[in-house]
């Protein structure tokens, strides 16, 4: 009897190769998982070091403000004594006009004060806007199309918050634009303001220099919540407040607050001590 040997069969099934292309494709999608998620959270983490960053310039540059700020300067008691532009009358007693004429508002309100006051017990000059100034602006929101209402913070300082370009006055065309820097530079102040504008990632907090004009310069963008409050030197006050005015270097907050959160998660309550100096001085 011949015994009959049959030659083993290389290669693989169809159910073999099946099993292996199902577990190719489970690795395959593992994998593709996998990066997905490491691009993400380096997308995240690159937008948390880039709003970090940018916190930390704001920070730099609302404080330089703050503690740079330039109250207004009193408005002197109506002395004439004391009032250079005042007329004296050189004429002899017996032929200046004996008659009393009635005090003005002005006399009436600084009559009683004492000449021994220091100048700060004037009135400020409210013909003009304050040199400090927190508020809220109505504004349009583009996504939606409703009115909201936004923070801002305007002041005068006696620097410029954020770095510009020295622009010789010859160089400006527009004539009302070179009045108001030359007036700002003979002044020694610049009046500007911390606002928020709508950008497409979100609100960006921005400086817009007002005398003289110039463009908004950006701090930090990407922002969902942005909240400033005052401090008031006024022992009764009650506490933090969202808006408020000052001319005078009395009437300035002792302290504000900045509260900012960006889309990314990055966060900062920043406290600034305010430093003021009354205009001339």
């Amino acid at each position: 009897m011949i015994a009959r040997t049959h030659p083993s069969r290389s290669g693989f099934t169809v159910l073999e190769l099946t099993v292996a292309l199902m577990l190719s494709s489970i690795v395959v999608l593992s994998a593709v998982g996998v990066m997905g998620m490491v691009a993400r959270s380096d997308r995240v983490t690159g937008n948390y070091v880039r709003d970090a960053a940018n916190l930390g310039q704001t920070q730099f540059i609302v404080r330089r403000a703050l503690q740079n700020l330039v109250a207004a300067k009193p408005l002197p008691p109506p002395d004439d004594a004391n009032d250079p532009n005042a007329v004296l009358d050189d004429r002899p007693a017996d032929e200046q006009s004996g008659e009393d004429e009635p005090p003005s508002p002005m006399d009436a309100l600084f009559g009683g004060l004492d000449d021994t006051l220091p100048i700060e017990a004037a009135m400020p000059d409210t013909s003009k806007p304050p040199n400090f100034e927190l508020y809220f602006e109505q504004v349009l929101y583009p996504p939606t199309g409703e009115e909201i209402y936004l923070p801002r913070l305007e002041v005068v300082t006696s620097i410029w918050p954020v770095p510009r370009p020295e622009i010789p006055i010859s160089q400006i065309d527009n004539p009302e634009v070179r009045r108001l820097e030359l007036a700002a530079r003979i002044r020694g102040t610049i009046r500007g303001v911390f606002e928020l504008l709508y950008l497409s990632d979100g609100f960006a907090l921005a400086y817009t220099p007002i005398e003289p004009p110039g463009q908004p310069t950006i701090l930090g963008r990407g922002f969902v919540d942005v909240m400033w409050e005052i401090l008031p030197e006024d022992a009764d006050a009650s506490g933090w407040q969202q808006i408020g005015a000052a001319y005078l270097e009395d009437q300035y907050p002792t302290a504000v607050r900045l509260r900012l959160r960006s889309s990314s998660g990055a966060t900062a309550d920043w406290l600034f001590e305010t430093i003021v100096l009354t205009e001339g001085q």
